[in-house]
């Protein structure tokens, strides 16, 4: 049975369909730095996979649609490698950088 997508959704994988766009979302999940980061980062290429269409991705990833579908689930947890192959079937790439320093905080009194 197919999951009913909210407009909220639908109206996303539209504009994810603009890579710069694309690009952009996906930047920001992977630069937040809370707790939920890699259940965002994997809602978000979700989305960008919904709207490049999941058996595109499947076919060019070499990733079956199921295994797509569970990469994305709340229980997923991709390889590296799976998530690189996906990502480069998605047009996007993970850059590293050197990470701003914690501010300290000081204590008065």
């Amino acid at each position: 049975m197919k999951k009913k997508l909210s407009d909220l959704d639908d109206i996303m994988i539209e504009h994810l369909k603009d890579p710069e766009f694309a690009a952009a979302y996906l930047r920001e999940h992977w630069e937040y730095q809370g707790p939920d980061k890699l259940d965002l980062l994997l809602q978000a290429l979700h989305r960008l996979a919904q709207s490049r269409g999941m058996t595109a991705v499947s076919r060019k990833s070499g990733v079956s649609r199921r295994n797509l579908y569970k990469m994305f689930s709340e229980k997923g947890n991709p390889s590296a490698r799976t998530l690189l192959v996906v990502m480069g079937a998605l047009g996007v790439r993970m850059t590293i950088d050197r990470s701003a320093p914690r501010r300290k905080i000081l204590k008065r009194g």
